[in-house]
């Protein structure tokens, strides 16, 4: 369906609510059906559902609208609008000790700034939704994988560490978590990859295959078997 289209079905649907509430839940719905196919068109009616929360004092939907426009801009890869999102989400969820929301936005934050290299503040934003997720007793294993992931290039051994507390914290009985499984397995092949063990690196890649569908993340997967098999036969 044309994104005009879209807008006008939408738009329809929105006039026939009555509560600015049911506006926003159907506007940020219809955002996040569309962050990763069409981004462009999600950010459209994520700044739709932020503009009724703003009109009307709804503080703690702007600011998870806010969370949500922070991560559509990251899929749109504008990191800046994407960050300045996020941290004005941050400051309510502080002020409302909302841990939950704390622990997501930080974690996206990490992910941010390990995208533009900068792997000391990426930690410090992992540590920060690690704590965030001590206190709502959730999302532990993001942290921690997020952590490990800021250690990759300069302390391996640290990478590890934090790696088994990520997999430690991942129910391999959760479909929920199979896309972290996936995450942690692939980022501890890349540790022994980095360590020349060729082999293990494959298991960890062959492991990680096992918990994904997505032909992305299994494309990826399949490079980095076969780079790993081709460093083996030369060892050998």
């Amino acid at each position: 369906m044309h994104a005009q289209s879209i807008s006008d079905s939408i738009r329809s649907k929105v006039n026939s609510l009555s509560s600015p509430e049911e506006k926003i839940v159907l506007y940020a719905e219809t955002a996040e059906n569309y962050n990763e196919k069409d981004p462009a068109l999600a950010v459209i009616f994520a700044l739709k559902a932020l503009r009724i929360s703003e009109e009307n004092n709804l503080e703690i939907y702007a600011a998870n609208i806010k969370y949500l426009l922070g991560r559509i801009y990251s899929q749109l890869s504008d990191l800046d609008e994407a960050s300045k999102y996020l941290y004005e989400s941050l400051e309510y969820a502080i002020e409302s000790d909302l841990y939950l929301l704390q622990c997501r936005i930080y974690n996206n934050l990490s992910v941010i700034y390990s995208t533009f290299g900068n792997y000391e503040k990426c930690r410090e934003e992992a540590f920060n939704a690690l704590h965030a997720a001590k206190e709502a007793d959730s999302m532990r294993n993001i942290a921690y994988l997020n952590i490990a992931n800021s250690y990759m290039i300069f302390d391996i051994d640290s990478a590890e560490f934090y790696l088994l507390k990520a997999l430690k914290e991942t129910s391999p009985n959760s479909l929920d978590e199979y896309y972290n499984l996936s995450r942690i397995y692939n980022s501890l092949g890349a540790v022994y990859f980095f360590r020349n063990d060729f082999s293990k690196a494959v298991n960890f890649y062959e492991y990680a295959l096992g918990y994904t569908d997505d032909l992305r993340i299994r494309s990826m997967l399949f490079i980095n078997i076969g780079e790993a098999l081709i460093y083996t036969d030369i060892h050998d």
